[in-house]
């Protein structure tokens, strides 16, 4: 498993892999996990292939040189599909020099794509199966700035994205609308959609919070995970309602302009940021949560990941944004005027019943499933 994202590491995007590589193991499979930090105590095997800037950068405000400024622009516009292709290689050459038996499979976790590299060479190298893992949408939903832009790089980045899916032997997907994409680039490779799933964690430490507020939880970042997801509105909606009632804890990893903001506006204390976590102490404050805040960039497809974390606790659920999936999974609350929802807690929301996240046993016999029929196929 190549996985740019996993813990230690703390994003969104490490959880899937790691949730995957937990429960496979669990399920008689031996893994081992290429990512750029090691540290996890799991049963399956890390090996760690240092990465010079493992977290994303939350400020701006260092100015790089003129000849930094330079090369960081050649990174971004000429490193095709993203300037992780340099991790990628290092993968590819740490893990030749490494002794281990020929994998069955080697699977890919993206974004960031530019690990399809690793994967193609080394599925050459060992002679084995690839399957290429997409959380996200590569170009329809680009989050990458360079992606929505027309012109010479983008058409040379479709090309390439259509040579390396063709070279991959199935793909994943955790949605209809990018299985759909990966189809119109490469429609010759089967594709399994694997939603987004969640594993039950029993034991929640107790955070004793008082139990004279509300208690409104968002774990996981907002501008840096996604530049279109803005912490603004959040914070203006909270300050409007001006409900003494309540109390909004923001856990993960937020840009320098995003703490100022709240700095700014926290004369009363009813906002609290903690900062990132790891994924338990995440979980336990979701858990310890009287409502969960899920906010998505209006209009889009993607759906966001912590969702099934969300589920899996059982607490009410509020949306802020989103596309047209929200009105298809039960039991969120979706609204499109935050303020007022914020002036309507504790008590005077009807909160719809919550459907049940996808397990992370589910999901891996799904995908295990899936690699048999692969297998079937070609033999």
């Amino acid at each position: 498993m190549l996985c740019r994202h996993f813990p230690p590491s703390i994003s969104g995007g490490a959880r899937r892999p790691y949730l995957f590589a937990k429960t496979l193991t669990k399920l008689g499979c031996k893994i081992t996990v290429v990512a750029p930090r090691t540290g996890s105590e799991d049963e399956f095997d890390i090996h760690g292939v240092t990465h010079n800037h493992p977290d994303p950068a939350t400020t701006s405000k260092i100015k790089p040189s003129f000849i930094g400024g330079i090369r960081n622009w050649i990174r971004k516009n000429f490193l095709l599909p993203d300037p992780d292709v340099l991790w990628a290689w290092k993968v590819y050459r740490q893990i030749k020099k490494q002794p281990m038996s020929p994998p069955d499979w080697i699977y890919t976790s993206s974004p960031p794509e530019s690990l399809l590299f690793a994967g193609w060479f080394l599925k050459k190298y060992f002679k084995c199966y690839w399957v290429a893992d997409f959380r996200d949408s590569w170009f329809e939903e680009a989050l990458r700035i360079e992606r929505k832009r027309k012109g010479i790089r983008v058409y040379l980045e479709r090309q390439l994205a259509r040579y390396l899916l063709g070279k991959a032997d199935a793909t994943i997907s955790v949605t209809e609308f990018i299985a759909r994409e990966l189809s119109s680039i490469q429609n010759e490779k089967p594709n399994k959609v694997i939603g987004h799933f969640s594993d039950k964690i029993s034991g929640y430490r107790n955070l004793n919070l008082s139990e004279d507020v509300c208690h409104i939880v968002h774990t996981g970042s907002f501008s840096l995970s996604d530049p279109d997801r803005r912490i603004e509105p959040v914070i203006e909606a909270f300050k409007e309602a001006n409900n003494e009632r309540l109390h909004l804890h923001l856990i993960g990893r937020l840009s320098d302009d995003e703490i100022r903001q709240i700095s700014e506006y926290n004369s009363s204390g009813q906002i609290k940021f903690l900062g990132p976590v790891d994924l338990q102490t995440s979980r336990d404050w979701q858990a310890a949560a009287d409502v969960l805040l899920l906010i998505a960039a209006e209009g889009v497809n993607a759906i966001p990941g912590k969702l099934a974390e969300y589920q899996a606790t059982g607490k009410p659920i509020l949306l802020s944004g989103g596309g047209s999936w929200k009105y298809d999974i039960p039991g969120l609350l979706a609204t499109n005027d935050l303020s007022a929802a914020f002036s309507a807690l504790p008590s005077n929301l009807d909160f719809p019943k919550l459907g049940a996240a996808q397990t992370a046993e589910e999901a891996s016999q799904s995908l295990l499933h899936f690699l048999d029929e692969c297998l079937s196929e070609k033999l």
